[in-house]
């Protein structure tokens, strides 16, 4: 198992991303549990649960402090819906 944004090209090179209409949403953070990550980056999560502090450390720092100060990604996830799945 490998966690990286590689897998998000395997498992969703399919879709043409271009083509999207993007919105920045707000959503709760229990919307995140059992929420499905793509095929190939199953068990991915649970591989960052196991060592959490290692992961805060191999990150930029400015990922770090961004946690720190606003509770949420420096960078906003790409969430896809299942109807373009």
């Amino acid at each position: 198992m490998s966690c990286g944004t590689d897998h998000f090209v395997t498992d969703y090179g399919s879709i043409d991303l271009r083509e999207i209409t993007w919105r920045l949403e707000t959503l709760p953070a229990a919307d995140f549990h059992g929420m499905p990550t793509g095929a190939s980056d199953d068990g991915c999560i649970e591989e960052y649960a196991k060592n959490p502090v290692y992961w805060v450390n191999v990150r930029p720092r400015e990922v770090g402090l961004h946690w720190e100060e606003h509770g949420t990604w420096l960078r906003p996830p790409l969430l896809i819906g299942p109807v373009l799945v």
